[in-house]
């Protein structure tokens, strides 16, 4: 991370954008946390796409029949999103 900041010292960008990919586990008890961040929102997007593949995998796995995942829906109590950040020299 540290040559990626140093590059864009050297750069004459006034600004560069960057995109934090955030999970909030539990809306009700947690709040958001950083997964990953990214120098595209396709690179964060992507990133977002594969967490929440294996967030529901592993909900399926501890809720395996159709009753349990009534009772817990993927997708009910947590939160994904993309949040750009704009970083000044």
């Amino acid at each position: 991370m540290g040559e990626i900041i140093q590059e864009f010292h050297d750069k004459e960008l006034e600004e560069l954008e960057l995109y934090e990919f955030c999970y909030t586990p539990s809306i009700y008890k947690s709040f958001p946390l950083t997964v990953s961040i990214h120098f595209t929102k396709e690179g964060s997007q992507k990133a977002m796409r594969k967490h929440k593949a294996k967030e529901k995998k592993d909900l399926k796995e501890l809720y395996p029949t159709k009753d349990d995942q009534k009772k817990f829906p993927f997708d009910a109590y947590e939160s994904w999103f993309i949040n750009p950040i704009k970083v000044q020299k």
